[in-house]
């Protein structure tokens, strides 16, 4: 008798524990309308940029090119997916409390044309949301 009560606490205890642990995880986040900008770090010109306005999305990394990546984007979990509109360029953000975070290597390639006045995008650049 006691080792079947000693059992069903220990799973009780242990179903509990890994409730908590996946809600820490992921939290419901989902993607607010606004404007977010690129966070520099020791680095100089423009930052990137992402508009975010019923469900359309604009990512404006190189102010120089004359293409603005414009399209629609989905939420799977954390991760928001942008498509550009002529179905040419993927770019994809995982969504945290900080902001959106650049997943380069899931997304299309991005370079910018004179680095003197535009801010690199990198793998894990995080974008805030402007107040």
């Amino acid at each position: 008798m006691k080792k079947i009560l000693l059992l069903v606490l220990l799973v009780l205890c242990l179903s509990g524990c890994q409730d908590k642990e996946v809600s820490d995880q992921s939290p419901d986040l989902t993607l607010q309308d606004g404007i977010y900008v690129q966070v520099l770090k020791n680095q100089e010109g423009l930052p990137a940029r992402i508009w975010v306005e019923g469900g359309k999305m604009s990512f404006s990394y190189d102010m120089l090119s004359s293409y603005l990546p414009y399209g629609t984007y989905s939420q799977k979990g954390r991760v928001i997916t942008l498509v550009t509109d002529d179905k040419k360029y993927t770019y994809r953000f995982e969504l945290t409390p900080e902001g959106l975070i650049f997943l380069a290597d899931q997304s299309s390639r991005t370079s910018v044309i004179d680095r003197r006045l535009t801010a690199t995008l990198e793998d894990g650049s995080l974008f805030v949301k402007e107040e």
